[in-house]
């Protein structure tokens, strides 16, 4: 039986991937029987030692969804866009609340027949800051807030127009990708390849500085208390000059292979060509954050501004063409405006009849409630004042 535990084990190992992992666990001595976990900086790790049983993009997509924990909701199904969600304004992750029922309205018609209406279930995202200090009757960042079923329309809405973008214009995007991954990354490129040739330049020399003065004090030249010290000295600044150097080859490496990640989304895109749905798959391989602003406008006028930044290629806008209305596209765009304004006056004026109809309803029925309670209670004294007579009669002719 396979548990939990287990399986997240097998998913973690690099073996996986054609790789081979070597001290990861050691001994403080060889009397010791306890054996202790080492940390994965003192992991020696050789590649491709054997055939690989998955992809690196997968196992490293793997990797990624295990740091989010997914709760079960009270649907008891996991939630697929944990850990993607954020503020744009604080940054704090946006939690997900969902209920089984929605809330129960009571109103009256206008022939006073008494109805109950459930609205629809909560399912939506509130920023967790904002959420946390109004439990605790504090004020943290604002309400941003939107519902579960436009942010997925919104994502769907954005893969498939960039997938059909991209299929049509790929040696557009290819260029412009390239354009603007050119544009960010040529000056830091051309500093940080100045920097790893100064540092290891300064490596070398220290290597040359630390033989001397070893040589030295074999002679005699050079005191050990002060061989000592320049010993020290010097085996510190290579230590930082090294972190700097590894640091700088890894950005160096995320500038050259920014060639690959526009690879790796093309052909992601050929996967998913002509999707019609939202699949968990498709959220975990295209989607890497979403930042959702606090919202504007009241109402129907009601907007919120989402970005969603897609995996290996960030935040893209598909072009537009923008072209100036024609007078017929001004004079209809101005009556449907006209149109939606005299309907939502019309439901305004609507719903307040109703509301004013439902209160007086529900005076009406209070206050039949309040006399039947009274009448009740009347007849109950009448009785009572009844039995109290009965009862003196028979003691009178007893």
């Amino acid at each position: 039986m396979w548990r939990g535990n287990q399986v997240t084990t097998l998913i973690a190992r690099p073996e996986y991937i054609g790789k081979t992992v070597n001290f990861r666990t050691f001994k403080n001595s060889y009397k010791d029987k306890k054996t202790k976990r080492a940390d994965k900086e003192d992991w020696v790790v050789f590649d491709d030692t054997q055939e690989p049983i998955v992809d690196e993009e997968t196992w490293l997509l793997a990797q990624k969804l295990r740091q989010n924990v997914r709760k079960a909701d009270p649907m008891g199904e996991p939630n697929v866009l944990t850990g993607k969600i954020y503020c744009a304004d604080c940054g704090a992750p946006m939690y997900n609340h969902r209920q089984r029922k929605g809330r129960e309205r009571i109103y009256y018609t206008t022939k006073g027949e008494k109805r109950i209406s459930h609205s629809n279930p909560a399912d939506c995202y509130e920023c967790s800051t904002y959420n946390l200090a109004y439990q605790k009757y504090d004020r943290h960042c604002t309400c941003h807030h939107i519902s579960t079923k436009a942010l997925k329309s919104i994502i769907l809405k954005t893969i498939q127009e960039t997938c059909h973008y991209v299929s049509l214009n790929e040696q557009e995007f290819v260029y412009s990708l390239q354009e603007e991954s050119a544009m960010k990354d040529i000056a830091v490129s051309e500093t940080v390849k100045k920097r790893i040739e100064r540092n290891q330049k300064r490596v070398h020399e220290l290597d040359m500085l630390i033989r001397k003065i070893y040589e030295d004090n074999v002679i005699g030249r050079l005191p050990d208390r002060l061989f000592q010290s320049m010993l020290t000295d010097y085996e510190n600044e290579q230590n930082e000059l090294n972190k700097i150097i590894e640091t700088d080859i890894a950005d160096m490496q995320r500038i050259i292979g920014g060639q690959n990640n526009v690879e790796r989304f093309l052909k992601l895109v050929k996967k998913y060509e002509n999707i019609t749905e939202l699949t968990p798959a498709m959220i975990n391989e295209f989607i890497d954050k979403i930042l959702v602003h606090e919202p504007q406008g009241k109402g129907a006028d009601r907007t919120t501004e989402v970005e969603i930044y897609l995996n290996y290629v960030g935040q893209f806008q598909v072009p537009v063409e923008q072209h100036e209305p024609t007078e017929e596209e001004r004079i209809a765009a101005e009556k449907e405006a006209e149109r939606l304004r005299r309907k939502r006056e019309s439901n305004r004026k609507y719903m307040k009849k109703i509301r004013e109809k439902s209160k007086e309803f529900a005076e009406h029925e209070r206050i039949a409630e309040e006399k039947s309670s009274d009448s009740n209670v009347c007849v109950e004294q009448n009785a009572t004042s009844k039995s109290n007579q009965q009862k003196m009669k028979g003691e009178k002719i007893a």
